[in-house]
């Protein structure tokens, strides 16, 4: 990973309940980066659909499975990662 590189690994169950939180760490973790309105708001639709296929698609809409995001962020980097298991 580059310098000066941080990061965050969050779990929430597979509850579409849980997706308000997601998007407002994704404000948090995108203002530290640096990200403007407009990218933080095509990142936020991004996950938010990302996470709620995992939900729907791959636990079938299972309120108990696992997903792990993990935000990974330097000053030319904003990355958010979804894994389902």
């Amino acid at each position: 990973m580059a310098e000066g590189w941080r990061g965050i690994r969050v779990t929430i169950p597979s509850d579409v309940r849980y997706l308000e939180p997601v998007r407002t760490m994704i404000q948090e973790t995108a203002a530290l980066a640096g990200l403007g309105r407009e990218e933080t708001a095509q990142v936020e639709l991004a996950v938010t659909e990302g996470c709620a296929n995992v939900i729907r698609h791959v636990y079938g809409n299972a309120q108990n499975e696992r997903i792990d995001l993990v935000f990974t962020f330097t000053t030319d980097v904003y990355e958010v990662r979804i894994d389902d298991y």
